[in-house]
């Protein structure tokens, strides 16, 4: 995982494989290798209760690789509706994961600025732009 430092925390959830940088208060969110299968709202629950409590309100920015499984209209609605409005920076390696974030970023809140990437590197110049 890239963006970690020494004093980062990094953790794992059932679908996720996450660190903060404590640093730039940036968290970077990467599919879990492990998951297969469905992702359900309980993951959901789970991702960001683990992610609320470890970062509180520290958090000013998010790196999120877009995952490999299917995420539902259900899923991305609580997503939205229960993590903090900060920038977030979406990472697409396939075809088919820009087609979802092209889609996703047609939802996004208009309160949380939203960007599409490829590469981590213009991901992270792109959000540290939006912090300020």
């Amino acid at each position: 995982m890239s963006g970690i430092k020494e004093d980062g925390l990094i953790w794992e959830t059932t679908t996720m494989c996450l660190s903060f940088n404590e640093d730039s208060n940036i968290l970077f969110v990467h599919p879990h290798q492990g998951f297969k299968g469905k992702e359900t709202l309980d993951h959901a629950k789970e991702n960001v209760e683990n992610t609320l409590k470890k970062v509180g309100d520290k958090l000013t920015g998010i790196v999120a690789e877009m995952p490999h499984h299917y995420i539902s209209a259900e899923l991305t609605r609580y997503y939205k509706q229960h993590i903090p409005d900060v920038p977030i920076a979406m990472i697409a390696h396939s075809f088919f994961q820009k087609m979802i974030g092209n889609f996703l970023l047609s939802l996004a809140s208009q309160n949380r600025p939203t960007k599409l990437f490829t590469s981590e590197e213009e991901a992270l110049t792109w959000l540290n732009d939006q912090i300020g």
